[in-house]
C-alpha cells in the first residue's frame, strides 16, 4: 500500500516537472520572439495584415499641424485619428494629403526609410473664409518691424521721434508710446530726419538693433530707460553688429577689421577676439568667421568657441568673389554651412572645434548650385540652412541631409519656421520652405514689408498698399 502511494506521488511529481519545464520553455522562447520583434521593429521590419501578412520594413512618421484635429490621407486612404499623430509607414514613397472642415488642404510627397523616424511638423492650414481687419493707419510710417515671437510690432513714424509699440496678440491691439528724443543723432524737439534699418530682435522679445543715421542703437521696448546708443557709448565706428545672446545683453561688434565683444550691462568691451574679419555670424556666444583675402588671395573659414584664446580654421579657399559662412545647431549637432560662387560645403560636428584641441567637423556635403549665393540663412530651429540670391534659394535639410532647389516668382521672407512669404502685384503669398503648398492670403498687400503670424496662430499682420496695417484671421 506504501509502494502504491509512494509510486503514485513520485508520478504527479515528474509530471509536475515536465509542466514547469515546459512552461519555463515556453517563456525563453516568448521572450526571445519578444525581443526578437522588438528588434525587428525598430530596425525597420513590421508584419502587414493587409498584404497577406506580409513582412515589410517601415519607418515612423509623426504628423503635427496647425490646427491640430486635421484628418490625415495617406496613399489615397484616410487614417483613423486626427493630428497630431504618428503613423509606421513602409518603406518608399508616400502621398500625404492633410484637410480639415472650413480650411483649405495640404499635400506632400515624402520619401520614409527604414527604422528612421521622420517628422513632418510644419503643415499649416488657412481658414477658407477669412476676415480681414484694419488696425491702423500707417500712411506716415518709415519702418514696421514684428517681434519674432508674434506678440509686439515696432511702428516707427517718418520724421517723429514718437515711436509706437503695439501688442499684437490681443484680440484689439494696444498701443504704447516710445519718446526717442535723444537717443541717436537727428532726434531731438520731437522732431527726426534719417533713415531706421532694424539689425534684429533679441530672443527675449525685449530689445530691438537698429542702424539709424550711422549708428548703432539698442531699444529697450520693456524698459526705455536702458536703451544705449553703443557708438556713442564706445565712441567708435563699427562696421557692423549682431546680438549675442537672447538678452541682448552681449553684442559682437566689428570694429574694423576686428571683433570685439560689448557687454552692455558693464559698459565694458572686449580686447580682439578675431583678427581681419570680413563677415560673421553667431550662435550661443560662438562665432563663425570669413577673413578678408591675403596677399595670397586666400580667404579662411574659421572658428571662434566662447572664451577660447585663439580660433581654429574649417577650410580656406582662393579666386572666390565672395565667401560667406553661417552655422546652426540641431539636437545637439552644430552645422557650418560655406558658400562661395557656385558651391555649397556643409561641415558637422557633436561641437564646435576648441582652439589648440584636436577636434575636427566633418564635411557632410559639397554640392554645386545654379547661382551665387547673396545671403545665408537658418531657420527651423537650426534644421533648414539656406543660400539665397534673389528669388533663388538652395535648401539644406539637416534632419534628411539633402539639399532642394527652388525658384520663385519672387523674393520670399520666413513667416514662421518653415514658411516663406512673398508679395507680388498686391498678392500675399505663403509657401513651405520647399516652394510647395503656395497660397494667397490677401490681394492688397504692399512690396518690402513685413509679415507676422501672431504669437496664438490666430491673425497674420501685413500693410497694404495704402501703408494700413491690416490683419486676416487664419485661424
Amino acid at each position: 500500500m506504501d509502494d502504491d502511494v509512494s509510486q503514485e506521488i513520485k508520478i504527479r511529481r515528474r509530471k509536475r516537472a515536465i509542466k514547469v519545464a515546459i512552461t519555463e520553455g515556453l517563456m525563453v522562447v516568448a521572450v526571445i520572439a519578444l525581443v526578437l520583434a522588438t528588434t525587428l521593429i525598430a530596425i525597420g521590419y513590421n508584419l502587414n495584415p493587409g498584404k497577406d501578412w506580409a513582412i515589410e520594413r517601415t519607418g515612423l512618421v509623426q504628423i503635427q499641424t496647425l490646427p491640430t484635429g486635421a484628418n490625415v490621407t495617406l496613399d489615397g486612404n484616410m487614417l483613423f485619428g486626427w493630428t497630431n499623430l504618428s503613423r509606421s509607414m513602409s518603406e518608399g514613397e508616400h502621398e500625404i494629403v492633410i484637410s480639415k472642415d472650413k480650411y483649405d488642404s495640404w499635400t506632400k510627397n515624402i520619401t520614409v526609410t527604414a527604422g528612421l523616424y521622420y517628422r513632418l511638423n510644419y503643415p499649416r492650414l488657412f481658414l477658407l473664409e477669412r476676415e480681414t481687419k484694419e488696425v491702423a493707419d500707417f500712411s506716415k510710417m518709415q519702418v514696421v518691424s514684428f517681434a519674432k515671437d508674434g506678440n509686439l510690432m515696432l511702428a516707427i513714424p517718418a520724421g517723429s521721434t514718437t515711436w509706437e509699440l503695439y501688442r499684437i496678440n490681443e484680440e484689439k491691439p494696444t498701443k504704447t508710446e516710445l519718446k526717442v528724443d535723444g537717443l541717436f543723432s537727428g532726434a531731438e524737439a520731437g522732431k527726426f530726419s534719417g533713415e531706421v534699418e532694424i539689425l534684429g530682435w533679441s530672443g527675449n522679445n525685449e530689445r530691438v538693433l537698429l542702424f539709424v543715421n550711422g549708428e548703432y542703437v539698442l531699444l529697450d521696448v520693456k524698459k526705455y530707460e536702458a536703451s544705449v546708443n553703443l557708438t556713442q557709448k564706445f565712441g567708435s565706428v563699427f562696421l557692423g553688429m549682431k546680438i549675442a545672446n537672447d538678452a541682448a545683453s552681449e553684442i559682437f561688434a566689428l570694429d574694423g577689421a576686428s571683433l570685439r565683444k560689448i557687454d552692455v550691462e558693464t559698459g565694458e568691451i572686449s580686447g580682439v577676439l578675431v583678427s581681419g574679419v570680413e563677415s560673421f555670424d553667431n550662435l550661443k556666444g560662438d562665432v563663425v568667421f570669413v577673413t578678408e583675402k591675403d596677399e595670397d588671395g586666400i580667404v579662411k573659414v574659421g572658428v571662434y568657441r566662447k572664451g577660447d584664446k585663439g580660433v581654429t580654421i574649417l577650410a580656406e579657399t582662393e579666386d572666390k568673389n565672395k565667401v560667406l559662412a553661417v552655422m546652426g545647431e540641431y539636437y545637439g549637432q552644430y552645422y557650418v554651412l560655406v558658400a562661395a560662387d557656385e558651391e555649397i560645403e556643409v561641415f558637422s560636428g557633436k561641437k564646435l572645434p576648441s582652439f589648440g584641441e584636436d577636434e575636427e567637423m566633418e564635411l557632410v556635403l559639397d554640392e554645386k548650385i545654379e547661382f551665387t549665393p547673396k545671403k545665408l540663412e537658418v531657420s527651423g530651429g537650426g534644421e533648414l540652412m539656406l543660400a539665397v540670391n534673389g528669388t533663388e534659394r538652395a535648401v539644406f535639410d539637416v534632419e534628411v541631409m539633402d539639399v532642394v532647389k527652388i525658384t520663385t516668382l519672387f523674393e520670399t521672407e520666413w513667416l514662421d519656421e518653415y514658411m516663406l512669404y512673398g508679395v507680388s502685384e498686391g498678392k500675399l503669398g505663403v509657401m513651405d520652405f520647399d516652394g510647395e503648398n503656395y497660397r494667397v492670403l490677401a490681394e492688397d498687400a504692399k512690396t518690402g514689408t513685413e509679415v507676422k503670424i501672431s504669437k496664438n496662430n490666430k491673425w497674420l499682420y501685413y500693410l497694404d498698399v495704402d501703408n494700413k496695417l491690416m490683419r486676416v484671421q487664419i485661424n
